[in-house]
């Protein structure tokens, strides 16, 4: 085998993307995953494309593995906590926002997120801009990677 299947893999994810076939980049994404499991970064951009097609248990795994991969992964961190949520489990929600709270102590939006879950609200009520309800959509991710 060619050891650069990987990078064939993501651009034709990247096509899929472009032409707005989600679960078409989804696969892959996870054949990209199969010939190179300890890439986190792969993993990351799973949990993306399926949090962005609304199957957040499957974002939530992706996240996960991205997570054991890299423990200090914080956008990982970050969308893991958020996929916790949209499966409703508040607990591991907040435990993921606690953690990334520890090493970004100075980001407001994680302040945010934190206190709104705490309450029991949504992670983005009463954000203001540039702190929207769809980081997966921003031109840049939600954290500075350190």
């Amino acid at each position: 085998m060619k050891s650069n299947y990987t990078d064939a893999y993501f651009t034709l994810a990247q096509l899929e993307v472009s032409e707005n076939n989600i679960p078409g980049a989804i696969k892959s994404v996870e054949s990209a995953t199969l010939v190179d499991p300890q890439n986190s970064s792969l993993y990351f951009q799973l949990g993306l494309l399926k949090y962005n097609n609304n199957d957040f248990s499957g974002a939530a795994s992706a996240f996960e593995q991205a997570v054991n991969l890299v423990p200090n992964y914080a956008n990982a961190q970050y969308f893991l906590g958020l996929s916790y949520y949209k499966t409703g489990d508040n607990e591991k929600a907040i435990a993921q926002f606690e953690e990334l709270a520890k090493t970004n102590p100075d980001n407001a939006e994680i302040s945010l997120i934190l206190k709104n879950l705490k309450k029991g609200d949504a992670p983005f009520a009463d954000a203001k801009p540039p702190v929207d309800s769809k980081p997966q959509n921003r031109e840049t991710l939600p954290i500075e990677e350190k």
